[in-house]
């Protein structure tokens, strides 16, 4: 394989980030995606199948094409961006499925390593369940990302491993399945201390487990007023919404996140602490509100994340606000919670008519932007 350029993956391929941005330097694989499909190419027979886990925009399926696929990642936008990639080179749509549950049976395992640890190790033993003694399973990760946690879950839940030389700023992982199966330790549930709420966090989940400090400091700071439409947008685990859901229990709530895992964590825990029929939520997958109707909310509950998988960028919380002021009533607010130091003033000064501090400490600013 020739080495890449800064337009293209493999010759014939052009793979782009999703969703797209306007003069986006960032490229949609990075040297771990060549390194492992290098190796592929070279040791892999086209006749297996292979699964492909955690492939952010789609650059190992579409470079692998010849080899039957079983894809699997957490991330809509993974599922949206490889199959627009696909498009865009001209190859066919593939199923694809959630992290959440192996079930499809391979013959190699291709792991591009994820930013989570806890999502890593729930997808080692998943795998472990699924994994035949012989089956090749082959980690890759920019060397930079590497440390010693991610040989030791290696080494617990698979077995010995191997690594190659770096290339590409990256090094693969390789292993076999010799140590007894174990079940995945996700779901885990525990309890909001010091609020009443019963939660049970799938492996992706952000601050899994434990209250974070952002959230801790924007519960103790709601908005006033009274809201009828309300979205919690980057719902997590869906604590916000369980907030909304008993501050105001005259409203509907809707909560997306582009995390499968967050979205089914949030569905379950608003179930169990709010069994109540009809439910007065409802829980989606989404690119930040790209699903919701114009002028369907009047207030929206924002922790907005600053990374894209590794990559540090505004451009999430950019599109958060945008699809946030189309989505909100006049006079509606956006209730963002940040760290000081992020640029969401100035962002939100742009677009929404007033913006004031409703609270603020050393780490955090509790900002509200009006429409």
């Amino acid at each position: 394989m020739n080495p890449i350029d800064n337009q293209q993956f493999v010759p014939t391929l052009s793979i782009s980030r999703y969703p797209k941005q306007r003069h986006d330097s960032l490229k949609g694989w990075n040297g771990a995606d060549t390194l492992l499909v290098e190796h592929v190419i070279q040791h892999i027979n086209p006749s297996q199948t292979v699964a492909i886990f955690n492939d952010e925009f789609g650059a190992l399926s579409c470079a692998l094409d010849d080899y039957q696929q079983v894809w699997y990642s957490d991330s809509y936008l993974a599922h949206q961006g490889v199959q627009s990639n696909r498009a865009d080179n001209h190859l066919s749509p593939i199923t694809t499925y959630s992290t959440m549950a192996v079930q499809q049976d391979c013959d190699v395992w291709l792991i591009k390593i994820p930013k989570s640890l806890s999502h890593l190790e729930h997808q080692l033993a998943t795998i472990s369940e699924q994994a035949h003694k012989d089956q090749p399973i082959i980690l890759s990760a920019m060397v930079k990302y590497l440390n010693k946690g991610t040989f030791k879950l290696i080494e617990r839940y698979l077995g010995p491993l191997s690594t190659s030389l770096a290339k590409y700023k990256a090094r693969l992982i390789f292993t076999q399945l010799s140590k007894t199966p174990t079940p995945s330790p996700y779901p885990r549930s525990w309890q909001a201390l010091p609020y009443p709420w019963q939660l049970s966090d799938h492996a992706n989940v952000f601050c899994l487990g434990k209250l974070d400090i952002g959230t801790r400091f924007l519960l103790e700071h709601m908005p006033e007023g009274e809201f009828k439409q309300i979205i919690d947008l980057g719902c997590g685990n869906g604590l916000l919404s369980l907030a909304a859901l008993d501050r105001w229990p005259q409203a509907h709530i809707t909560c997306c996140d582009e995390s499968l895992m967050a979205t089914e964590s949030t569905r379950t825990n608003l179930k169990r602490n709010f069994p109540e029929q009809p439910p007065r939520y409802q829980v989606l997958a989404d690119h930040c509100l790209s699903q919701q109707p114009n002028e369907c909310a009047d207030l929206i509950l924002c922790n907005p994340p600053f990374h894209q998988q590794q990559t540090i960028s505004t451009a999430i919380a950019r599109q958060m606000f945008t699809d946030a002021k189309r989505c909100l009533t006049p006079q509606g607010q956006l209730c963002v919670i940040a760290n000081r130091h992020l640029p969401y003033w100035p962002m939100l000064k742009k677009s929404f008519q007033t913006v004031k501090i409703l609270a603020s400490n050393a780490k955090f600013v509790i900002l509200i932007a009006t429409k």
